[in-house]
């Protein structure tokens, strides 16, 4: 259900908390232009003053709302075409995740943490390999 992502603990269990790169690659079938929470429809999308709102994932790449990147310095990038400085998810004196500089001293960054490989990807690996065929088949 689309709304605004909320901040808790984190649960290893918890499947709110599980996120993964989603969507393509503006003009690409190449992984992946955004963050989806897993076993949902729904991708961080646009930042208000409520903070980052989720929505239904546009696999295609063509909802720039839906454009983020998880840096290799842990900071989950905003794309924003035409604004000079990158920006940043952040969280705020509000507990929410809002936009900031990517240079501030204020930016969050993130981790990955508890990674895990879904049963559905194991079994689909599993039958690419039964049957001799590549993700590319």
């Amino acid at each position: 259900r689309s709304g605004p992502v909320t901040l808790a603990a984190c649960e290893r269990q918890q499947a709110a908390q599980q996120y993964h790169m989603a969507n393509w690659k503006p003009g690409t079938k190449e992984c992946c232009s955004g963050v989806r929470i897993w076993n949902t429809d729904q991708c961080f999308d646009q930042v208000d003053d409520r903070g980052v709102n989720t929505y239904s994932c546009d696999i295609s790449g063509g909802n720039r709302n839906q454009h983020y990147a998880l840096t290799k310095n842990g900071y989950l990038m905003k794309a924003q075409p035409g604004v000079a400085h990158k920006m940043c998810l952040s969280i705020n004196s509000g507990n929410k995740l809002g936009l900031v500089d990517c240079k501030s001293a204020t930016a969050s960054t993130f981790k990955r943490q508890w990674k895990f490989e879904p049963v559905e990807t194991r079994l689909y690996q599993q039958q690419l390999a039964k049957h001799k065929f590549d993700d590319n088949f």
